[in-house]
C-alpha cells in the first residue's frame, strides 16, 4: 500500500495540510479520519498490547479506499511526534509502532525555526484556554521541570528526523521546514514528488487555523484564571464543559481580538520575541546545524540559527 505518514510537528502547518491537500483525492490523497482514529491507534494503544495488525485492520477501510481511486493512503496527525509541552516523551515509542505497521512507507516531517515554534505553542495553549502564565513562566516551568523530559529536546529536531531515516531509509523520509510554506505551490510540490504523483494543478493558499494576537492573549490568559476557578481549563475538557460554553468563549476571544489595538499587540509581540530571545540564545545552533546537513537545506537562509 502507497502511504504517507505525516507526523507533524506541530504548528508547522499540519491543519493546512489536512483540510487542502490531504483532504482533496484530486490531488492523489485520501486521508485517514478522523484525527482521534489515528491517536487512540498509534499514541493511546497501550504499550503491552499495540499489535501492528490490529493497527492496519483500524485504517484499512480508508486503505481499501486509496487501492481503488489509485491515490496514497495519508496517515496524517501532528501528536505522532510526540507531546512537545511533555518534551516529546512517547516520540521514540510512535515512531517504532509506525514503522512496524507500515514498513514501506513514506514519512514526511516538518520543522520550524524554534523561537517562532515555541511562541506559537503558547499562542495554542494560552488560546485554548489550558494556559494561565506569563511567557517567562511558561519558558522556565517547560525547560526546568522533572515530571517529563525538557521542550528544549524536542525542539533539536536532528535526533528524531535521524531516528525515523534509520526504520524507514534515508531516501524514505522528507523534511520540510514551515518557512518554506511561503510558497505553497512548491510546498505541495515537493510533496507530490516525493510521493510519486504530478503536482496539484490547484493549491490553496492562506494560512490555517490562525491564533490570537498578543495582546489579545494576554487579556485571555487573566480569563482563563476566571474559568479555571470555575472548572472550565480548555475548549476540549474540564468538569462542567459544554458546547454553549465552549463556543461562548470562542465568540468573546474573537470579539476581544477585533477590538484590541494593533499597538498594543505590535509592543507585546516584541517584548515576548526579547523573552525567547534571552531564554534560548543560540541554544539550538549546533542542533541547526546538524538538521541542516541532514536534509539538504540551508537552514541558515530560512531565519534559523546557525
Amino acid at each position: 500500500m502507497n502511504t504517507l505518514i505525516h507526523i507533524g510537528y506541530h504548528k508547522t502547518g499540519t491543519t493546512w495540510l489536512q483540510q487542502g491537500i490531504f483532504a482533496d483525492e484530486a490531488a492523489g490523497f485520501t486521508r485517514v479520519w478522523p484525527l482521534e482514529l489515528i491517536e487512540d491507534t498509534f499514541v493511546l494503544a497501550d504499550p503491552f498490547k499495540f499489535d501492528p495488525a490490529s493497527a492496519r485492520a483500524a485504517v484499512e477501510p480508508f486503505g481499501a479506499r486509496a487501492q481503488s481511486n489509485g491515490t496514497t493512503l495519508v496517515v496524517s496527525h501532528e501528536r505522532l511526534s510526540g507531546d512537545p509541552l511533555r518534551g516529546g516523551a512517547d516520540s521514540r515509542l510512535i515512531a517504532e509502532r509506525l514503522a512496524e505497521t507500515f514498513p514501506d512507507g513514506r514519512v514526511l516531517i516538518g520543522i520550524r525555526e524554534q523561537r517562532s515554534m515555541m511562541l506559537s505553542l503558547y499562542r495554542q495553549v494560552t488560546g485554548v484556554g489550558a494556559n494561565t502564565e506569563s511567557l517567562e513562566d511558561f519558558l522556565r516551568y517547560r525547560t526546568t521541570r522533572r515530571e517529563f523530559p525538557s521542550v528544549l529536546g524536542v525542539l533539536e529536531y536532528h535526533p528524531l528526523i535521524a531516528y525515523y531515516r534509520k526504520l524507514f531509509g534515508e531516501d524514505r523520509v522528507l523534511v520540510l521546514p514551515f518557512e518554506l510554506l511561503k510558497d505553497p505551490v512548491d510546498f505541495a510540490g515537493r510533496i507530490a514528488a516525493f510521493t510519486g504523483r504530478e503536482p496539484s494543478a490547484k493549491v490553496a493558499r492562506g494560512a490555517e487555523n490562525v491564533g490570537l494576537s498578543a495582546g489579545t492573549l494576554v487579556v485571555v490568559r487573566v480569563l482563563n484564571i476566571f474559568l479555571r476557578n470555575l472548572g472550565i481549563t480548555t475548549r476540549l475538557q474540564g468538569p462542567r464543559r459544554n458546547e454553549r460554553l465552549v463556543q461562548g468563549r470562542v465568540r468573546i476571544e474573537r470579539y476581544l481580538d477585533r477590538l484590541m489595538p494593533r499597538s498594543v499587540s505590535r509592543r507585546v509581540e516584541t517584548q515576548w520575541r526579547a523573552a525567547v530571545d534571552a531564554s534560548f540564545g543560540d541554544r539550538f545552533a549546533e542542533a541547526n546545524r546538524v538538521t541542516s546537513d541532514l536534509i539538504g537545506i540551508d537552514l541558515g537562509s530560512l531565519g534559523y540559527v546557525l
